[in-house]
């Protein structure tokens, strides 16, 4: 049992437990297991030979520098205080975001998977189909508000184009109704009608 301070410039080396009441500060400090309620420092402190064992604190583990790690896991929460930058892929089972989320790429959503707006009742999805049909449900009206026209086209070809501005409906091709078709006003044709 020693009362002060140990200094060595090579190796320490013990054979059973080191318990201080102050720091250990090394530029290299190994164990199996390290328990540890006060702070390990030196200008670049690192812990080796950890694999298959424990670093176990009661208190806070802190870091003014970097931390690298092969794999880490974490059984409990993270408050994550900055920012996270992710070089990887980041594979989470469940994300709740209370804020803004911001994408600069592209968003891939499996088949038959919906964004829900709301409710169950209102979203958007692709279906099962060899060739997907994108489908949009709402639980009361679909309003589709442009500030200016609304085509609907096949390819690259526009068969059908709502003119916002002219209030028009303008259709290339044939118009087939198994009920009444009704007008307001005047119906002009070039052909038969």
């Amino acid at each position: 049992e020693v009362d002060g301070v140990i200094s060595s410039s090579g190796y320490l080396s013990t054979e059973s437990h080191i318990t201080a009441s102050g720091n250990i500060s090394g530029s290299t400090i190994e164990g199996q297991t390290l328990t540890a309620d006060v702070f390990l420092s030196s200008p670049s402190a690192s812990l080796t030979n950890l694999t298959n064992t424990n670093i176990t604190s009661s208190g806070h583990i802190s870091a003014s520098g970097n931390g690298f790690f092969t794999d880490l896991t974490v059984r409990g929460n993270i408050d994550l205080e900055g920012d996270i930058d992710v070089n990887g892929t980041a594979n989470l089972d469940n994300i709740d975001v209370d804020g803004t989320a911001n994408f600069a790429d592209n968003i891939t959503i499996a088949e038959n998977k919906s964004i829900f707006f709301d409710s169950t009742d209102t979203f958007i999805k692709a279906n099962t189909g060899t060739d997907e049909d994108l489908v949009i449900s709402a639980d009361e009206d679909i309003i589709l508000a442009p500030d200016d026209n609304i085509q609907i086209e096949h390819g690259a070809t526009t068969y059908a184009e709502f003119l916002g501005d002219e209030r028009e409906l303008r259709i290339t091709g044939d118009i087939s109704a198994s009920g009444v078709i009704e007008a307001q006003s005047h119906i002009s044709t070039s052909g038969d009608l």
